[in-house]
């Protein structure tokens, strides 16, 4: 951990805070919408769903960073346009090989195509970095890339039943990222020492509530909605 600044330790163990609260998703259901997810079949459906929802999440990786270095070109902040250009060359890809993925899972492209696309809440998400990217700071990217490469750490027994249970073969994106992102991560806090300083604390704080919080309910949303209509 980058802990010379006080900024990057707060943020990473805020992060960690959400991720737990992440991992407990399951506790915003009903108890008889808990007890439905103990089937197998049910289990499945909501990984599957919940892999095709991140895939969607990650096509916009690109279009994302892609503006950002944008904006960050209007501001001439050429130390940080660096950082996203070969942030972006090492995230390239990644969606190719997530949709491999998801074609051993579901059988086929078409297949794909007929699931639902993205839940509200991951769209609500992308859309409020878009916004950031286009209107606001386009620093603030680094707390969602920081959060999603953490998470990949913090949930390694959770990632390791899911590919147990889609089966290894359907789940070589998870496995790509679980490899890289203990070093992105590193980098990601560097990052954070360098573009924020410590009145930003609260602020930075929030936003990583309201990113776990939108995940909580793309997987509440994914029970309640895609599972009754699978």
């Amino acid at each position: 951990m980058h802990s010379k600044n006080k900024i990057s330790s707060a943020i990473i163990k805020w992060i960690i805070h959400e991720c737990d609260r992440l991992a407990n998703w399951q506790t915003n259901l009903s108890v008889q919408e808990q007890m439905q997810l103990t089937s197998s079949k049910k289990r499945f459906n909501q990984i599957k769903f919940s892999y095709l929802d991140a895939y969607y999440r990650i096509c916009h990786t690109t279009p994302l960073i892609l503006e950002t270095i944008t904006a960050l070109h209007w501001k001439e902040e050429h130390d940080a346009i660096q950082f996203w250009t070969e942030h972006l060359q090492e995230e390239v890809s990644h969606d190719k090989i997530m949709k491999k993925d998801l074609i051993f899972i579901f059988g086929s492209e078409k297949k794909i195509m007929l699931q639902p696309t993205i839940t509200p809440p991951s769209s609500a998400l992308l859309g409020y970095f878009y916004w950031q990217a286009y209107k606001g700071n386009p620093h603030l990217l680094i707390l969602f890339r920081l959060f999603l490469e953490y998470s990949m750490s913090h949930f390694k027994h959770s990632i390791a039943n899911i590919a147990k249970t889609l089966s290894h073969r359907a789940t070589k994106s998870l496995k790509l990222h679980t490899e890289l992102d203990s070093e992105h991560s590193h980098e990601c806090l560097i990052y954070i020492d360098s573009y924020f300083h410590s009145d930003d604390i609260p602020n930075l704080k929030s936003l990583i509530t309201f990113i776990s919080q939108q995940l909580i309910e793309s997987q509440i949303w994914i029970t309640r909605v895609w599972q009754k209509k699978s």
